[in-house]
């Protein structure tokens, strides 16, 4: 259910010496949250709706339906690029590929990947995650609970794609966009 979410905070982790400025994920707002495909069937799905109040703090409501464990024998890729403002190009910043990604939710996101599985009826610190449908509603998005706080400042595009490290399934495809500015 909330792993969407998580991963563009993942993604954002591996970020080489970018020569943006760098500022806390405080400012973080996502702006567009899709499937790659909205034809495709995907074993793992989320629907997800953000909303922002008058005070600049963001909310997360959604669902996730998942036909098979999250983070069991699948991989991780995700794609990101980047520009300063709406009138520039998107330019390649980094692609990052893991084979375990528990792990690397668990090293990197830390609490808020634990406070985001408590909202959604997941015991925290559970990966895999069984198979089944898990809702959250109206969950504060706290990104300062990240334990990287590193992000660079400026409009991001994220393409992240899980896939059966076993049959090559595609079993998760999300497009993500977003803005990270000082207030």
């Amino acid at each position: 259910m909330f792993f969407g979410v998580i991963l563009v905070v993942l993604a954002f982790i591996a970020i080489p010496g970018n020569s943006n400025e760098i500022i806390g994920v405080g400012n973080f707002k996502v702006t567009k949250f899709e499937v790659c495909d909205p034809s495709y069937d995907y074993p793992l799905k989320v629907i997800y709706k953000f909303r922002k109040d008058d005070a600049g703090n963001q909310f997360l409501s959604g669902e996730g339906h998942f036909k098979v464990n999250f983070g069991e024998d699948s991989d991780f890729n995700i794609s990101i690029t980047m520009k300063q403002s709406q009138k520039d190009e998107y330019a390649r910043l980094v692609s990052l590929y893991d084979e375990d990604t528990c792990e690397a939710l668990k090293k990197f996101v830390g609490p808020f990947f634990h406070d985001m599985q408590k909202a959604s009826g997941v015991n925290p610190g559970t990966c895999p995650v069984p198979k089944g449908d898990y809702t959250i509603k109206d969950y504060k998005l706290d990104f300062s609970k990240i334990s990287y706080q590193a992000i660079p400042e400026g409009i991001f595009r994220v393409e992240h794609t899980i896939k059966n490290i076993k049959t090559k399934e595609v079993l998760f495809c999300l497009i993500i966009e977003g803005e990270n500015f000082k207030k």
